[in-house]
C-alpha cells in the first residue's frame, strides 16, 4: 500500500538517540496497541512543545521498549540532544547504536499512512529483508516508527489535529501529498 516511495537499506546508527516524551504507562494507559493513537494524541495536543533541547530538524519516533526491571512500556515522544530532567509526566527512553534494517515509505495521506497498512507493510518489509540477507532481529527496543517532521505537514483531516505538526506550521497548515515515515528494525 505504498504510495510513490519504498525504500530497503542497511544503516549504521552511530550513537545512542535519546527520545524524551510520554510512555502508556506515564500517561495512565492499558500497555495495548490500541492505545498508541491516544498517545501520539496527548503528546501532540499538550506535550511536544514542552520538550527542551530537541534536535533540529525534528524527528518523532514511537517504540517498544524494555524497562531496567524486566518490565516493558511505549514510548513516543522526539528526539533530544541529551535527556535533561523530564518534564512531570515525561520519560526518556534510547535507541542504541547499532545497526538497522531502514524501510522509508510514503502514502496517500497521513491517515492510510498510519491507519492503514502502511506501518504494518514497513515492518514486514524489514522483517523479510532481514531473513533474505542472513540478520537476526533484536527484540528490544521493538519495532520504532519514525517521523521526520519535514516530511509532513498536517492539518485537520480526521479530527482535531490529525498527525505530526511542526512547530513553525500554524494550525491551518495544508495536508502534505504523500508524508513519508519510515520505520527501524535493529539486527546483527
Amino acid at each position: 500500500m505504498f504510495a510513490k516511495k519504498l525504500t530497503t537499506e542497511v544503516i549504521e546508527i552511530k550513537s545512542e538517540i535519546y527520545v524524551t516524551g510520554l510512555s502508556l504507562e506515564n500517561a495512565g494507559f492499558e500497555k495495548k496497541s490500541e492505545k498508541i493513537g491516544e498517545l501520539w494524541g496527548m503528546l501532540e495536543s499538550a506535550g511536544r512543545k514542552k520538550i527542551s533541547d530537541k534536535i533540529k530538524p525534528a524527528v518523532n519516533y514511537g517504540f517498544w521498549y524494555g524497562k531496567p526491571d524486566g518490565g516493558y512500556d511505549y514510548i513516543v515522544g522526539s528526539a533530544v540532544f541529551l535527556p535533561g530532567e523530564p518534564v512531570n509526566g515525561f520519560v526518556t527512553s534510547v535507541i542504541p547504536a547499532g545497526k538497522y534494517i531502514k524501510v522509508s515509505f510514503n502514502a496517500k495521506d497521513f491517515s492510510e499512512l498510519v491507519c492503514g497498512d502502511g506501518i504494518r507493510n514497513g515492518f514486514e518489509t524489514a522483517k523479510n529483508f532481514a531473513e533474505k540477507n542472513g540478520f537476526e532481529t533484536i527484540a528490544m527496543p521493538a519495532g520504532i516508527e519514525a517521523y521526520p517532521h519535514d516530511m509532513m505537514r498536517v492539518g485537520k483531516e480526521n479530527g482535531p489535529e490529525w498527525g505530526l505538526k511542526p512547530d513553525y506550521i500554524s494550525d491551518a497548515a495544508v495536508l502534505t501529498e504523500y508524508p513519508e515515515m519510515y520505520v527501524l528494525l535493529r539486527v546483527v
